[in-house]
């Protein structure tokens, strides 16, 4: 062998021998620590230097294509946080090459997400701008747009969503805070059909919002409130019918379930106002404005027991004309006559004087039971018989006690007034003489018989019999029933 093929030889095997050299430094640990440092641009020239187109080059990288599978969601946070640049995402991408996994699915997919990101922070941003500019809804648009794989924004975009809520909310807040005011300014005043009006205007964009529903409910209390006062101020008034047509209009206006009830209890509820307010007057002694109270209410409610029990009991305590009252007995064949007119003109409220045909006395009986203590009026010539020539008188008798005689009135004389005590009396008698002439030259005007007082009434009547329980009425003639009284005596 001749020197010159010595020296190609030697060449040759020391260029070997540097080769083997070269590969066997190479490493996957070390390549993979460039990786983890993010220095993409160092791992290409590690794998170049190192590695290419050496026996480890295939080993190697199949170690390289398993980490990165494992790194690229670690890459893909990096990229997110801006760790990642677009600089060390070119120099990841000569290493794909250099290695031979720039078009694994892997691969691909991380260039997919890292492309979704970079529209996501620009979606970030855009939101962020229109937040700064209060544009809501277009910072709302933005922000969830941002996507999950976008660590480092996507928590942010829904934390300015939220706040795009709060604000919202704040701004909807303060756009109708000043018309809930005049809302409640005209709830205030009672203008109520108005207060509807502004809230139903309000109600479609703003009808969630607790303020608004809060004003609702005022505007409902409000109403019954005064719906309430009004039905009072009717039932005071005695105006049932206006009752409850003010409550019908109110309900063409407003469909609240609560006047409904007040409209299907309306008339149970007059009916109580009605007794509890007669029982206040009973008990404080005025009976007759009671009676004056509790009748008309009574006439339109008949077959009301309640009614009817109370009418009873304080007309019991009233004064009453005893042309009111039905007689329990007569002679048989008298006849009750009613003028209203005496011989100098006046006008009375009330006439009664007995009558019949013939010279015979003629009287009728009054159950009184106790419950009066004077019987009074004014006892004249009514002025259909002024110009008689007969004289007449009558009298009063108390359960067969004679108790008043009055005035004998003739043509001329003037009226008189009577009062007769008449405490504890059961049975009352009126009774005219058998004498010549109309016992309406007698006639009672005005025969009132005044209630004693309750305790009084009461005893009398606890202790005097029913009428059906009464003793036989007497027959017998005044004069009779005096002598026999006297006998007794």
């Amino acid at each position: 062998m001749n020197n010159r093929k010595k020296s190609v030889l030697l060449t040759a095997i020391s260029a070997f021998m540097l080769m083997t050299m070269t590969a066997c430094g190479a490493s996957s640990d070390k390549l993979i620590a460039y990786i983890n440092e993010d220095d993409f641009e160092g791992a290409v020239d590690y794998w170049k230097d190192k590695i290419n187109r050496t026996e480890q080059e295939d080993r190697i990288a199949d170690d390289l294509i398993d980490f990165m599978i494992d790194y690229y969601p670690t890459m893909t946070s990096k990229y997110s946080q801006g760790i990642l640049t677009e600089k060390s995402l070119k120099e990841l991408a000569k290493l794909a090459d250099e290695a031979s996994f720039d078009e694994s699915d892997e691969y691909l997919s991380f260039l997919s997400d890292i492309s979704i990101i970079d529209d996501s922070i620009e979606s970030y941003n855009q939101g962020l701008s229109h937040f700064d500019n209060e544009e809501y809804d277009l910072a709302v648009e933005y922000f969830e747009d941002v996507a999950k794989i976008d660590t480092a924004h996507y928590s942010l975009a829904q934390d300015k969503i939220n706040e795009v809520d709060e604000k919202v909310e704040q701004k909807r807040l303060e756009s109708v805070q000043d018309k809930i005011k005049e809302i409640e300014e005209k709830i205030t005043d009672k203008a109520f059909t108005d207060a509807k009006s502004a809230l139903e205007s309000l109600e479609y964009d703003f009808g969630d919002m607790d303020i608004v529903k809060e004003a609702k409910k005022k505007l409902e209390d409000a109403v019954l409130a005064n719906a309430d006062e009004s039905i009072k101020q009717y039932f005071s008034e005695m105006d049932f019918d206006g009752a409850k047509n003010y409550l019908s209009d109110l309900m063409n206006n407003f469909s609240y379930d609560d006047l409904e009830k007040k409209s299907n209890s309306l008339k149970d509820d007059y009916i109580n106002y009605i007794l509890e307010e007669t029982k206040k007057l009973a008990d404080g002694g005025d009976y007759e404005k009671a009676v004056d109270m509790v009748y008309p209410v009574l006439q339109a409610n008949e077959d009301n027991d309640d009614l009817m029990k109370a009418y009873n009991e304080y007309r019991a305590y009233t004064p009453i004309y005893i042309t009111a009252m039905e007689y329990m007995a007569s002679d048989g064949e008298s006849t009750p006559y009613n003028p209203n007119k005496d011989n100098v003109g006046t006008v009375y409220d009330s006439g009664l004087y007995i009558d019949g045909w013939g010279e015979k006395e003629f009287y009728e009986i009054f159950y009184t039971n106790g419950r009066y203590k004077t019987f009074s009026g004014t006892v004249a010539v009514a002025a259909e018989q002024k110009d008689d020539a007969e004289t007449k008188y009558f009298e009063v008798w108390g359960d067969g006690v004679h108790l008043y005689s009055s005035s004998t009135l003739g043509k001329g004389s003037l009226p008189e007034q009577f009062s007769v005590d008449i405490s504890g009396v059961q049975q009352l008698k009126i009774w005219y003489p058998p004498t010549p002439g109309s016992n309406g030259i007698a006639t009672i005007f005005n025969g009132l018989l005044t209630p004693a007082g309750k305790n009084e009434t009461t005893e009398a009547a606890t202790e005097a019999p029913a009428p059906t329980e009464a003793a036989e009425v007497s027959e017998e003639t005044p004069e009779e029933d005096a002598g026999a009284a006297a006998e007794e005596t």
